[in-house]
């Protein structure tokens, strides 16, 4: 690369750099000590929500029972975006209920867990 400016970064081995060109010419490039180009990795971006799957992997459990735990009321509320297909559980809400149930002993029901939410509203409304 012409004109390159060579600059440390911290997250790099011993001996390699970044070449960055100057403003206005773009481009970005990691090469090592030996000359060879390393590509930085994407950043990561934590999804929100989680299907079916997403949630039975998570909770360790198989889609056919998460869909009997859901229909008793055993699970926190999905959210749903039109047709079945769009049934989404919030990641968060999931991650509370299970530390809430893990405190009182025991799995807590779709009830209880609401009844939870809506008395930490009302003290936070308070606020």
């Amino acid at each position: 690369m012409r004109n390159a400016l060579s600059i440390p970064i911290g997250s790099l081995s011993d001996g390699e750099t970044a070449e960055t060109s100057p403003a206005g010419q773009g481009g970005r490039s990691r090469k090592g000590a030996n000359g060879v180009e390393h590509v930085a990795p994407r950043a990561t971006v934590e999804p929100e929500l989680t299907d079916r799957n997403g949630l039975a992997v998570m909770l360790d459990i198989s889609v056919s029972t998460l869909d009997r735990l859901s229909a008793s009321g055993k699970v926190p509320r999905p959210i749903k975006f039109g047709r079945s297909s769009g049934i989404r559980w919030r990641i968060s809400t999931v991650r509370a209920w299970l530390s809430a149930s893990e405190q009182a002993g025991r799995l807590l029901t779709r009830a209880e867990w609401e009844t939870i939410q809506a008395g930490t509203a009302q003290s936070t409304a308070k606020s």
